[in-house]
């Protein structure tokens, strides 16, 4: 009788680890190797964009097994490791450092040591400057 029990149990803990297994599979497939293939990109050769990365999920996140693969990553994954979810917002926050950069600094920096030997013109990209003069919007690209 006991002997019966112990098989019983033995098929009955199989069959829950091969279930498991097939949904560790499973996971794994639709949303573990995805993330662990995204490579971050750099952005498009135009001005701005091409100091920025792009790293997006959301096809991965509109997953109906996402939920569930990011539970497991929470829960198993050691804390030194970076959450797909972490990463994101990094490159978010890269990204906005870049666009401050481009946008403010560079030029605000540019203005400020070119003043030093010329007249700044605030012509506006691609128009022409008045004589004797720089306009930042045509040479800060």
């Amino acid at each position: 009788m006991a002997l019966r029990r112990g098989r019983a149990r033995a098929r009955e803990e199989a069959f829950f680890i091969g279930k498991r297994i097939r949904r560790y599979t499973l996971l794994k497939e639709k949303i573990f190797s995805r993330i662990s293939n995204y490579k971050l990109e750099t952005g498009s050769l135009d001005e701005i964009n091409n100091f920025k990365l792009q790293y997006d999920l959301s096809e991965i996140k509109a997953s109906s097994y996402y939920a569930e693969a990011s539970e497991y990553m929470t829960r198993d994954l050691s804390a030194s490791i970076t959450r797909p979810e972490e990463l994101e917002r990094l490159v978010t926050e890269f990204n906005n450092d870049v666009d401050e950069l481009i946008r403010k600094i560079i030029p605000s920096r540019t203005r400020e040591i070119l003043q030093r030997v010329t007249t700044i013109s605030d012509a506006k990209k691609g128009a022409l400057p008045p004589g004797n003069t720089i306009s930042l919007e045509n040479i800060t690209p």
